[in-house]
């Protein structure tokens, strides 16, 4: 009887420890968006909050050095002018997981508000390891 007990205990314990940590392991999955696939929560230092601070900032010269290589400024001033500035700030919206294609990374976005669209914002990195803007794509 004691065997039976013994063995009953330790599938009852294993079973509970498996289901709190399939629980776990699903409780924080964020949803999948149809325009920008799989919604994540920037963590800190990464891509994915790099794009959305770039996003939730006002659109300025000063984000142009920040973000823009140098020899790359002119062009995507004359290129992104217009909708950056319609665009930036960015109050709300949505940051997809970043897709790496060899040394460029697209991080996928969605903004509500003040214009309601979504894009893709395409980084590089330079020499220095510094993730700098390539280029933007914007569906309204």
């Amino acid at each position: 009887m004691k065997r039976w007990a013994t063995v009953f205990i330790i599938i009852l314990l294993t079973t509970t420890a498996f289901a709190r940590s399939l629980a776990s392991a699903f409780s924080y999955k964020l949803p999948v968006d149809s325009f920008i696939g799989q919604i994540v929560e920037p963590q800190p230092n990464s891509i994915e909050e790099q794009t959305k601070e770039a996003l939730k900032d006002g659109y300025s010269p000063a984000w142009i050095e920040t973000y823009v290589p140098e020899g790359m400024r002119q062009g995507f001033v004359h290129t992104y002018n217009h909708l950056l500035a319609d665009l930036l700030p960015a109050e709300q919206l949505q940051i997809g997981k970043a897709i790496q294609f060899g040394s460029l990374v697209e991080v996928p976005f969605r903004i509500f508000a003040p214009v309601p669209l979504s894009g893709m914002l395409v980084w590089v990195e330079s020499d220095e390891g510094e993730p700098y803007l390539l280029s933007l794509s914007a569906n309204q």
